[in-house]
């Protein structure tokens, strides 16, 4: 270990003593740890320029007082002190120079955007939640594949391809991993691009920021679905954007509002596959309508193709993007209900005239993706391992939302009225108005139901006992039991 250790240019105490308070404050400070191990004697009497007797010296003086101990063959180590463990029971394991940093920001000046970005409550605390629980609805490790992925890797980690170590790589990612999505897009939502229409990006979010970046002026108008995700709201209000908010209803969203509001937005952001979270696809009629009008006011829309990877029965409608004949769609995509945490990439489909102001935000800010992993990703696809585990885990969540549903029909058909939507990892879920939410909430974490409550995806005035049920978290085999203990604890409060 290289320890750097600063003694006072004028002291009264003896040098060893000097050399033993400073490393006795490192270890108080944190900076020196229960198990680390310090320099030889001969390393840090080299370090500081110091005879070896000295420094001898210091270490038995802070062996002495209980704060490091010698391993004869092993070294020196720091031990856990009294004095640590007293401060430490003193300030409750809570750093308070973290508790103290919440609150300093408000004497810097900052610029608009960071001001805003301080005002969004979402994002005051990143504390665990139910949603945190439950992965926010990712991918389990139990379906994930891991086997395949593997390959994928090894195939990728080619330390003699000289693209590896270039740093003037594509800005828009790696040309192959483009190539293999723009066929993977044409195949499975029969939308049609080219790979220089394609932008990864290390996660969606990002690229919904650099949209709001090169397509926002403070005070633009924004559509956001209502209910809707409440992430993408805030990266459009940090953007200074005022949202409209859009209804929607089983066939999504309703696009006369649209026409009727006197402002025009300049974005709208919608997920007309599967919508986040009611799971209405938008109808064929809507699609054509919104289009239309997307043209005549010169307004961009971006698509989230949330979910579109799992259906049940029918197949979802293709991507509103490949019935866009006027330059008005940009796509979005990622990878979280199919391979998160192996893939965190994202990417949008780009209109053709918007590429080129694409290629150079990302220029600035984001060149340097992690290569190996869109080369991974590259050969995931290509080699149709992709595709392959969309047909595995498509049948998997459709037997368990199968199980789910035969389950609340068995036992929760007077408390649960579940949607029909045959698509997603997930049901929503509207609950007898007879029952507390907070005694909804209680059994459900006392039964281990998979239950999201949806009042954060509404901008307003949010639907009472609405919530989301994960059915891919859970295992075919204990879905009956554990609904009927769920349901059991739901009649013990019902009014």
């Amino acid at each position: 270990m290289h320890l750097v250790i600063t003694l006072p240019k004028k002291s009264d105490l003896p040098v060893y003593i000097q050399v033993a308070e400073a490393i006795k404050q490192s270890i108080n400070r944190g900076i020196l740890r229960p198990g680390d191990r310090l320099p030889s004697i001969r390393e840090l009497a080299a370090s500081l320029k110091l005879a070896r007797l000295t420094i001898n010296r210091a270490y038995e003086h802070l062996s002495s007082q209980s704060y490091i101990a010698t391993v004869q063959g092993s070294g020196t180590f720091v031990i856990e002190s009294a004095e640590l463990t007293e401060r430490r029971d003193r300030d409750n394991g809570t750093d308070l120079a973290e508790q103290a940093a919440d609150t300093l920001w408000q004497d810097v000046k900052l610029s608009p955007w960071g001001e805003r970005l301080m005002m969004q409550d979402s994002l005051a605390s990143s504390a665990p939640d139910i949603c945190a629980e439950l992965n926010y609805n990712a991918a389990l490790l139990e379906v994930l594949p891991l086997n395949l992925w593997r390959t994928a890797l090894f195939k990728s980690f080619d330390l003699e391809d000289p693209a590896v170590f270039s740093y003037t790589t594509d800005p828009l990612g790696f040309k192959p991993l483009r190539e293999a999505l723009a066929q993977y897009l044409g195949r499975a939502r029969n939308l049609i691009c080219s790979p220089e229409q394609i932008a990864v990006f290390c996660n969606t979010e990002a690229g919904t920021d650099k949209l709001a970046r090169l397509l926002l002026r403070p005070g633009d108008l924004v559509g956001v679905e209502e209910p809707g995700s409440p992430g993408v709201r805030t990266t459009f209000t940090t953007h200074a954007a005022r949202l409209l908010p859009l209804p929607v209803d089983k066939n999504g969203i309703v696009v006369n509002q649209l026409m009727k509001s006197e402002k025009t937005p300049r974005l709208i952001y919608i997920t007309p596959s599967h919508h986040d979270p009611t799971g209405a696809p938008l109808s064929l009629a809507r699609r054509e309508e919104l289009l239309d009008w997307a043209k005549d006011k010169d307004c961009f829309i971006i698509e989230d193709d949330y979910d579109c990877e799992y259906y049940y029965g029918e197949r979802t409608l293709p991507a509103l993007m490949s019935m866009d004949r006027n330059q008005r769609v940009i796509y979005r995509f990622n990878f979280w209900k199919s391979l998160f945490p192996l893939v965190r990439l994202g990417f949008l489909v780009l209109p053709r005239p918007l590429v080129a102001v694409m290629r150079r935000a990302k220029m600035l800010t984001e060149r340097d993706n992690s290569l190996l992993e869109q080369k991974a990703l590259a050969a995931f696809m290509s080699l149709g391992y992709f595709e392959r585990h969309l047909s595995r885990t498509r049948s998997i969540y459709e037997s368990r939302r199968a199980a789910v549903l035969h389950a609340i029909t068995r036992h929760c058909k007077r408390q649960i009225q579940a949607s029909p939507i045959t698509a997603g990892t997930h049901l929503l879920a509207h609950f007898s108005p007879h029952l507390r939410e907070d005694h909804i909430i209680s059994c459900a974490a006392a039964t281990r139901v998979p239950l999201i409550s949806t009042r954060n995806h509404y901008a307003g005035e949010p639907k009472g006992n609405e919530f989301i049920i994960a059915f891919a978290t859970l295992n075919e085999a204990e879905t009956d039991h554990i609904f009927a203990e769920f349901a059991r604890l739901l009649r013990q409060k019902e009014v």
